[in-house]
This record gives structure tokens, sequence and C-alpha cells, in this order.
């Protein structure tokens, strides 16, 4: 699909799917002005659903690239559609090096890139502990990080369901983050790109406070 075929069909498809949202979800977005206007950043969430991109792509007024599983591709049809949504694949099984490279290049390039810190989705709804890789990127490309928390998603598409529940859909978007306060250059590597992992998901989980504390 030709560039800026795919961005209209992008942009388009996200005008449905958040008129779908509003109805279906009653979604409520805040904090988007915490958005930066322009340059690359990655845009971090917790997981708990195969509907969090989604609601991902919902809070960024522009396309969000996305690494997502190599297996994810080989399903018809749905392979297909995430190809156009600027999805990335990746093999988790296995340190992804081009994958990664692609990330840094398109975070390099004025690009925002979704990812999820913890890796993988939670069966249990909390915030587990961030993998070091989200920390590896923002170390090498040198970009913000956009904390976001999302409450209700594993609820609305439960693991092994094939039905989507009309539940209340909270998405919160916080303040970007900047790790220069935070390391030294007499860190080693490994200990700086941990020090940015914890700090990026202790953010989510403040989010995830912040909305509990409305409840």
């Amino acid at each position: 699909m030709k560039k800026n075929m795919r961005y209209f069909f992008y942009m388009f498809t996200r005008g449905l799917l958040y008129l779908f949202s509003l109805i279906w979800f009653r979604i409520s977005i805040k904090g988007k002005e915490n958005l930066p206007g322009y340059g690359g950043y990655i845009f971090a969430s917790n997981h708990t659903s195969h509907l969090d991109p989604v609601f991902c792509g919902l809070a960024n007024p522009w396309p969000l690239y996305y690494l997502a599983k190599k297996e994810l591709f080989k399903i018809p049809v749905f392979g297909t559609l995430i190809h156009i949504y600027y999805s990335i694949p990746i093999d988790r099984a296995k340190g992804d090096i081009r994958a990664i490279k692609i990330a840094i290049d398109l975070l390099m390039s004025g690009k925002p890139v979704l990812m999820f810190p913890e890796g993988t989705r939670s069966e249990d709804g909390h915030i587990k502990e961030a993998k070091r890789g989200v920390g590896f990127i923002v170390d090498k490309a040198g970009v913000p990080v956009v904390p976001c928390y999302i409450d209700g998603a594993m609820k609305a598409l439960r693991k092994n369901s094939k039905v989507i529940y009309p539940v209340k859909i909270r998405v919160l978007v916080g303040r970007p983050l900047f790790f220069q306060d935070i390391l030294s250059d007499d860190m080693k590597k490994e200990d700086r790109q941990t020090k940015i992992s914890q700090s990026i998901i202790r953010a989510i989980r403040e989010l995830k406070d912040q909305l509990e504390e409305k409840s």
C-alpha cells in the first residue's frame, strides 16, 4: 500500500474506532496535552489485553508504530491489517536486533513508537517489572518517554475470549520522562538501561494510583 493511502486508511479507521469506543466502551482519554508536539518519543503503557494497542493509538493523534510478535503477522487478514497499521514484526524468542534497529531509526527520524515495558501481557492486571529492552532503546535513541495507563482493557477482552464486553475504559497519559537527572557518565550501560526501564514502570504505576484515587 502506498504511503499516502496507508496514512489515510490509518486515520480513517482510527476515527471509526474512536466513535465505536465512545459508544461501546465510554472511553475517557485524559492527558493528551502531555504528548510532544514534534519529534520521536516512546509511548509506554501497561499491557493487559490485545485491545491495548488500539487504545494507545486512540490516545495519539498521529500514527503510532508498534513492535508486534512475528506470529501475529501469519494470521490471515489480521496480519495484513497490523502491517498497514505500522506494526513491526519482532521475534520475542530471541533478541531481534533488526526490529530493535528499526524502532531506533524510527524514533531518531521523529516517529513515535509504542512499547509495553513489561514485555508481555499481565494476566492478573498487576503491573510487572519492566524488561531492560525499553531502557536499551531509550538509551540508544535519546528520546523522551510518554507513560500511559489503561484501565478496564483486561475486562473488556478477557484472555482466550472472543467476546468484547462494553466495559468502561479509562486512559491516562502522563508527562514526558527525561532521564538526564538519574543517569551519570560513569554508569555501566546495563545499569543505565535498567534504571531507565525502572523509572518508566514507576511512572506508569503512579498513573494507575492517580486513576484509582479518582474512582
